[in-house]
């Protein structure tokens, strides 16, 4: 007969009583843009610093709930120079939304934009929440950010004023 320690039953144990603490949460109480995750698309209009030109262009997130007033996405931001034709710049970032109240959040972001360092720090206002307690959520929010590289430096960087709208659970 194999013996088994008792650390290995402790540890099996506090798995057991872990998961229905974690998936039995009652996330009904959050600040955040969903309970869960949300998938958020918009369209924004900036002037690069930089290149002294007004740009537009896009932005897509996936967003992960951590906390009752915070979560991370993954983002891509893609500007195009104002004749519309070209894109100019193309930002993947980590980014990190703490929500003050479930209008106002600040945002921090960090990642590359054409293999140099780049980060962004801005600020969410939501105009339109719904999160109900069984189904879809969805929001659409103002974002005010500021994009900016290695390569060109923070003083060159980007303002960008953004219209997005998420779904997701």
């Amino acid at each position: 007969m194999r013996k088994v320690s008792l650390g290995f039953c402790g540890v099996v144990l506090g798995l057991l009583l872990l998961a229905p603490a974690v998936f039995g949460q009652d996330f009904g109480n959050t600040m955040t843009e969903s309970r869960l995750f949300n998938v958020e698309m918009g369209f924004l209009a900036g002037y690069d610093f930089g290149a002294e030109e007004t740009v537009t262009g896009s932005s897509t997130a996936l967003n992960l709930a951590i906390l009752e007033n915070a979560e991370i996405g993954f983002v891509r931001v893609s500007f195009s120079s104002d004749d519309g034709v070209a894109v100019a710049d193309t930002y993947n970032l980590l980014r990190f939304n703490y929500f003050f109240t479930q209008q106002l959040s600040l945002s921090l972001a960090s990642g590359a934009e054409s293999g140099s360092a780049a980060g962004s720090l801005g600020g969410n206002f939501l105009l339109v929440r719904s999160i109900p307690e069984d189904g879809f959520s969805s929001t659409m929010k103002i974002n005010v950010q500021y994009l900016f590289n290695e390569a060109a430096g923070i003083g060159d960087g980007t303002l960008g004023i953004s219209l997005l709208g998420t779904i997701g659970l």
